[in-house]
């Protein structure tokens, strides 16, 4: 058993992470704004409803953890200066109270491919491509990790990029999915070529990696499945899940179901600025060679238990629900 603090453990990938963790037997402090949901009863979980920046409310639970997981942060603010409060400021305050804390074996930094930026020129992002983040989010995250790297010489850290992380219990997917599905008089007009994704049940194998005393330290790798895609493939097989969903009964539809799915399968995607397209496509060489890491859940296998999640959760509501069979009749739980 371990001890492992981690900052974020309330967020989607946070959540994700800390349930594996309780699993496995270990110990885990987490901090979070918000407070502990009601299914936390557990004797090996500690909760500091804190924010990342008020290092005093959990320097002295740093003293007792073998690794720290940083995976607070600001994925969307309304002023630019609020991501650099939170992602950067906040970054560096807990970097000071864990050296303080008498330096944990191992310090993870979640960080993303937005502090890369895109690639024009159709090539993979990999590790070494010179990062051009353009995003005050992504420029935030690039100087998070500069930060963290400067102190590799004292701790042992490790920086992750995932891709697009997609799973159950997000909320940024569906809202896109959503938005998909409803109907436009227009093209989805988009100038991304080329996405890689990650199941966040691999983004939290990768952690688990990387909290390792055996990963070698002050590296970064980029975490995805191996295979990218285009705005035409992932079409593909969304229309090919929300399909058998309908078709085997499964969900039911509010409105023209078959307009509905060809409305889908025809979705029209425009690239704006044909000579600048962006490709987010991903080699994960790197976490494989350093990590050991390599995802174990293509979008293709994942994408219906996803997809049914999020309805399941009620964020396609009201376009789709859950079709539940009760006494023969059909009833829906929103």
């Amino acid at each position: 058993m371990a001890n492992f603090f981690v900052s974020g453990g309330a967020g989607f990938v946070g959540s994700h992470l800390v349930q594996t963790l309780l699993e496995r037997g270990h110990r885990v402090c987490c901090l979070s704004r918000s407070p502990p949901p009601r299914s936390t009863d557990c004797r090996n979980l500690d909760w500091i409803q804190a924010d990342i920046g008020e290092s005093a409310a959990y320097r002295d639970a740093l003293a007792r953890v073998d690794c720290v997981i940083h995976l607070a942060g600001l994925l969307a603010a309304r002023r630019p200066e609020d991501y650099d409060k939170t992602n950067v400021a906040g970054t560096g305050e807990l970097l000071r109270a864990a050296k303080a804390a008498g330096a944990p074996r191992r310090f993870v930094h979640m960080s993303s491919i937005a502090a890369m930026g895109p690639r024009y020129d159709g090539g993979l992002l990999r590790e070494s491509c010179r990062c051009a983040p353009e995003s005050e989010y992504g420029a935030s995250k690039l100087a998070a990790e500069r930060l963290v790297l400067e102190h590799a010489g004292s701790l042992p850290v490790v920086i992750l990029r995932p891709s697009f992380v997609y799973g159950e219990g997000d909320t940024r997917a569906p809202t896109y999915l959503k938005r998909f599905l409803e109907p436009m008089p227009r093209p989805w007009r988009s100038n991304i070529k080329t996405i890689s994704v990650c199941h966040v049940g691999d983004v939290v194998a990768a952690c688990l990696l990387a909290a390792e005393d055996k990963a070698p330290g002050g590296e970064v790798c980029i975490i995805a499945e191996p295979e990218n895609y285009t705005w035409d493939s992932l079409r593909g097989i969304v229309a090919s899940v929300f399909a058998q969903l309908v078709t085997g009964g499964e969900v039911q539809v509010h409105g023209d179901g078959a307009a509905l799915l060809t409305r889908i399968r025809e979705m029209d995607i425009l690239a704006v600025g044909a000579t600048r397209h962006q490709y987010w496509g991903c080699d994960t060489g790197k976490a494989q060679a350093v990590l050991g890491f390599q995802a174990k859940r293509s979008v293709r296998e994942s994408a219906r238990a996803t997809i049914k999640s999020y309805i399941g959760a009620g964020l396609l509501s009201p376009i789709f629900e859950i079709r539940q069979e009760t006494h023969g009749s059909t009833t829906t739980p929103y």
